[in-house]
């Protein structure tokens, strides 16, 4: 679980989490985006808590190399995102 992450930047900053490996960084980036849901905290973007909206709806993007995060879902679940 992770607890206290912020991190500001200008609106058309580029950010990638590093880390060693196996600590967390894909789960991370799966929050940002809302392809998983937050059990407990809040994930703000441009100070708007953004919990409750779509990721279509969020204001962000995120770049996945060779669907590096999401390789293990079911097609119907990676297809209804767009």
């Amino acid at each position: 679980m992770a607890t206290g992450l912020g991190w500001q930047g200008s609106p058309a900053a580029m950010a990638s989490p590093s880390s060693p490996s196996g600590s967390g960084e894909s789960a991370l980036l799966h929050l940002i985006a809302g392809l998983e849901e937050v059990m407990a905290g809040e994930i703000a973007i441009a100070g708007q808590v953004v919990n409750h909206l779509e990721p279509r709806e969020r204001g962000c993007a995120m770049v996945f190399h060779g669907h590096a995060l999401i390789h293990t879902w079911r097609w119907g679940k990676t297809s209804a995102m767009r």
